[in-house]
């Protein structure tokens, strides 16, 4: 019994280390965004938070995600647009939509190959 007591312990801990981590990289990148003056930078800000919020919050990920993707396309930022696709795929993915999340890996893979970024394929 009490060595339960002892993991759950350490359980707990890891867990509410893990989210203050978190959340104290998104407060970061929060800072940085209200800074950055190019629309590159908002948008590689963007594509980190939500990065940062897949499995935290896919609702928020999604928010800050879908912005990055569209002021991308607007700019022609190709990068910034393969990346934010990429989340997308992760998004869906956490929720359990994995076609779609196959659609959004897929898409962003063309354009990582078009830039012949291969980390990003």
């Amino acid at each position: 019994m009490r060595m339960c007591r002892y993991i759950f312990v350490i359980v707990l801990l890891a867990k509410i280390g893990v989210v203050y981590g978190q959340n104290a990289q998104v407060d970061s990148l929060s800072q940085e965004l209200k800074r950055a003056t190019s629309d590159t930078t908002r948008i590689n800000l963007l594509n980190a938070m939500s990065i940062e919020y897949v499995y935290i919050n896919p609702a928020v990920a999604k928010d800050d995600v879908d912005i990055a993707l569209s002021k991308s396309r607007e700019i022609n930022f190709l990068k910034g647009e393969a990346t934010a696709l990429n989340v997308l795929g992760g998004i869906n993915w956490a929720e359990g939509d994995y076609p779609q999340s196959l659609n959004f890996y897929l898409s962003a893979s063309e354009i990582f190959e078009k830039l012949h970024d291969r980390l990003g394929v």
